[in-house]
């Protein structure tokens, strides 16, 4: 069996990463030392918020042919995360009684008026007036 692939390497760090008690005691230092076991070659290791619109801390290891991100939260562990979800689920289970699914082209205060519509009716009644 040959050597492993610099992608086998990054995830094999991620499932280490998963074997702690919690992702909040990964730090760059435990990610660089298993990197450099690993014969990754290190560029960078850094810790920051990663996220254009919802951020998480996360711990960022450059190599030469890639960029890995560990996040530091679990998405079962993130109590926001888990609230957007719930909404999220119960907006999709609202949009499953038309038949539909949400409009990328309707603004979000429009939805909310249409989903707000239906939010009391059943399936077999459908929407109240025509959309």
């Amino acid at each position: 069996m040959g050597e492993k692939s610099v992608e086998e390497r990054v995830q094999g760090l991620w499932h280490r990463a998963n074997k702690l008690p919690s992702l909040q005691n990964l730090n760059k230092e435990l990610v660089a030392e298993w990197a450099f076991a690993s014969k990754l070659s290190v560029e960078s290791v850094e810790e920051r918020d990663i996220g254009r619109f919802r951020s998480f801390p996360a711990i960022v290891l450059k190599t030469g042919n890639c960029i890995a991100v560990y996040p530091k939260v679990s998405a079962r562990g993130d109590s926001q995360w888990l609230m957007n979800k719930k909404q999220r689920d119960a907006d999709a289970e609202l949009w499953s009684k038309v038949e539909w699914f949400q409009p990328l082209w309707v603004s979000f205060r429009d939805t909310g008026k249409i989903l707000a519509a239906i939010a009391h009716r059943n399936k077999l009644e459908g929407p109240p007036v025509p959309i």
